[in-house]
């Protein structure tokens, strides 16, 4: 498992402190170049705050799942949404409670 994702458009944030979302073709085009990884995310019931999301196979990639700490870096996404998301720098990265 492995952090986080965190739109590029983080420096445009809604009224309630969310991320704006990308335009559908930059979003494409992130997943295409390897920038965004694709998935369906599972929020924990347990720990509402915390997500899951598992990476499509054809991400060609070594991890299975992401992890997402926080309902900020979910950005509005609730469980079973397809997202794409952006994996953080190392520093940044947060484990399951």
């Amino acid at each position: 498992r492995e952090s986080e994702k965190q739109s590029s458009a983080e420096t445009s944030a809604t009224d309630d402190g969310f991320s704006e979302h990308l335009p559908t073709d930059a979003v494409e085009a992130g997943i295409k170049s390897g920038i965004f990884y694709q998935g369906k995310i599972a929020v924990n019931k347990f720990a509402t705050q915390e997500a899951f999301v598992a990476v499509s196979a054809s991400a060609n990639t070594s991890f299975p799942e992401i992890f997402i700490p926080n309902q900020l870096l979910r950005n509005r996404a609730v469980h079973g949404d397809i997202v794409a998301v952006e994996i953080l720098p190392a520093g940044q990265w947060a484990a399951p409670r």
